[in-house]
């Protein structure tokens, strides 16, 4: 027997205002009729024609690419770009030049939408962000002291001891105000989750999420530095939150309108949109107090005294006064004037930038180097033996860095500045000399 619901809906009449009354009739009266089409056309007669579902736009809105015939980009990658963009409420986008596939939309990707927001645009890793702290440091322990690897042991140790990395990673002991947030409670879907948060409050993801040490040099000549610099997000209740909501976008949307899965939306003024907007700004929050619990923690085990904070978030989405949605997955904000971190590899520079407020971007930047190919392929192509010279060589110690985590799973960071020499201007370059990853854990953040 034909479901009334199912077939209103397949046809379009969920979008009218008076469905309730056309799916009462229906349901009451199909028995009268032969087949589906004769029982369409007695609706459509009593009641006139359903309202028309939107397609996807005929070509993708406007849009421009960094990028450069050295930085290899996946046709997937611009494929995944090119199918947002074709979204009836879509405004333009940008491509970084890290940019290679993702879910749904690609990593390195800028989308704008129009009074519409998109959890699966920011991406499963909600708030995913970068911190760098430099510390006060005394000779012995400063920039041309950890040239030495008795040194760089020190700071090895105070490192694994202020996070923990992984699927099931733990608070160590930590706690923050953030999980005093209303919404904990207030917001249907969280409530019970709170003690996941809680419990991996200050821990980091795996892949590629990362807490080094770094040595920095000024550009303009004024110093060098030591900092710790992190990387990682909402950790595992960001994953959940994610799916979750992408997944009611998907149906919500598709009440109205045609696309393929994983490209839904919410309504920025409706309930549901604005639901969202709150438990990603929560995330916002609770990312943020990671990274500060984590950093808090490494100063009080080192003894060092921090002088100077930046961060920033590659994971999110920004709405303006006009209630356009730029959803950044994966891109660092380079407003004019704004202090941004892009990080290279376990073996390669990272950058202190400060954003050039380029509009083409939508005031955008790369986030990091960018994958040339998947991580299964960088697994494949390892050499152990080339990774570990290229470590000695610098003099980087590290811990758990995996197959598809090395140098040479990456694009070169330097060619990836270069092609955006528009979009920011470098500060400060670092050094990797301590790097801290979770090597094989299985990871429960999402991209």
């Amino acid at each position: 027997m034909t479901n009334p619901y199912l077939l209103l809906k397949k046809n379009g009449y969920t979008a009218r205002a008076d469905f309730k009354e056309i799916i009462r009739w229906t349901g009451t009266h199909m028995t009268e009729y032969s087949d589906k089409e004769a029982l369409l056309e007695a609706v459509a007669g009593r009641f006139g024609p359903a309202l028309r579902r939107r397609q996807m736009l005929p070509s993708p809105k406007p849009y421009q690419l960094w990028t450069a015939p050295e930085l290899p980009l996946e046709s997937g990658a611009l494929t995944q770009l090119e199918t947002a963009l074709s979204l009836p409420i879509a405004i333009g986008g940008a491509g970084m030049p890290d940019m290679h596939p993702g879910y749904s939309m690609p990593i390195g990707g800028v989308v704008v939408l129009d009074h519409a927001i998109s959890p699966a645009f920011v991406g499963y890793d909600i708030s995913c962000m970068m911190m760098l702290t430099l510390f006060d440091t005394p000779e012995k322990l400063g920039s041309s002291a950890l040239d030495l690897e008795e040194v760089r042991q020190c700071y090895l140790k105070w490192t694994i001891a202020s996070t923990s990395f992984g699927v099931g990673a733990q608070s160590l002991g930590a706690d923050h105000e953030v999980m005093e947030d209303e919404h904990w409670k207030s917001i249907v879907y969280l409530r019970g989750m709170k003690d996941l948060a809680a419990g991996q409050l200050g821990s980091s993801g795996a892949g590629n999420h990362f807490a080094d040490i770094v040595t920095g040099r000024y550009e303009d000549g004024s110093g060098e530095f030591v900092g710790l610099l992190t990387h990682s997000g909402s950790r595992g209740i960001g994953n959940k939150v994610g799916h979750f909501y992408s997944h009611l976008a998907d149906e919500t949307a598709g009440e109205h309108n045609d696309f393929p899965a994983g490209y839904g939306w919410f309504d920025l003024g409706s309930d549901k949109g604005q639901e969202y907007l709150q438990v990603m700004t929560l995330m916002g929050r609770y990312a943020q107090a990671n990274h500060e619990l984590i950093h808090a923690r490494f100063a009080k085990t080192s003894g060092l005294e921090p002088v100077r904070m930046f961060s920033n978030k590659h994971n999110f989405a920004w709405v303006d006064e006009q209630g356009r949605v730029c959803h950044r997955k994966g891109a660092t904000p380079a407003e004019v004037g704004q202090m941004g971190i892009i990080p290279g590899s376990s073996g390669s520079e990272s950058f202190l930038v400060m954003g050039r407020g380029n509009p083409a971007s939508y005031n955008s930047a790369s986030h990091g180097a960018g994958r040339p190919y998947s991580r299964t392929q960088a697994i494949k192509r390892f050499d152990r033996d080339t990774f570990t010279r290229h470590m000695a060589e610098r003099g980087i110690t590290y811990h758990g860095v995996a197959p598809d985590e090395t140098v040479a799973a990456y694009k070169d960071i330097r060619q990836v500045m270069q092609a955006q020499s528009d979009l920011v201007d470098v500060v400060a370059v670092m050094q990797p000399r301590v790097v801290v990853m979770g090597g094989d854990l299985h990871s429960d953040d999402g991209d």
